[in-house]
């Protein structure tokens, strides 16, 4: 019993890092500007003006998964290891916040199975794992 309250907060903690370096790397696929990624692709057919609101917006979206990936590699990294409860709480935002991102994708007809993996599994299946080394009993006294 007690090797897997040491074994399972490992998991949780490195999925809530890796998640992170995950983001990361995304926001920073997301700073390659737009012709470069498509080329003469389906962009083209936009002005000019369009064409740069879009990289615009693509640098922003940058920027927030890159920070979002900065707090989860620090939250995951220390708090979360030690067993923190308001890391927990902290983190139990993530999979909230993805499921509301995945209704506005379903609303806007996109695609799901890519974001949900990102933005709702892996940060429950870390939270779940984490679950009993963060909220351990309390003796009676």
């Amino acid at each position: 019993m007690a090797k897997t309250a040491t074994v399972v907060p490992k998991y949780a903690w490195g999925l809530v890092v890796a998640n992170g370096l995950i983001w990361l790397v995304i926001g920073a696929i997301f700073f390659i500007p737009l012709d470069i990624l498509f080329g003469n692709g389906p962009l083209s057919a936009y002005s000019a003006i369009a064409m740069n609101e879009l990289s615009a917006s693509s640098r922003l979206v940058a920027v927030l998964l890159m920070i979002s990936g900065l707090f989860q590699v620090g939250l995951g990294s220390v708090p979360l290891r030690m067993g923190e409860r308001w890391a927990w709480y902290t983190y139990s935002g993530f999979p909230l916040l993805g499921v509301l991102g995945l209704y506005a994708v379903f609303l806007g007809g996109g695609e799901l199975v890519s974001t949900a993996f990102l933005f709702v599994v892996l940060p429950s299946i870390a939270l779940l794992l984490s679950v009993r080394s963060v909220f351990l009993r309390q003796p009676r006294v």
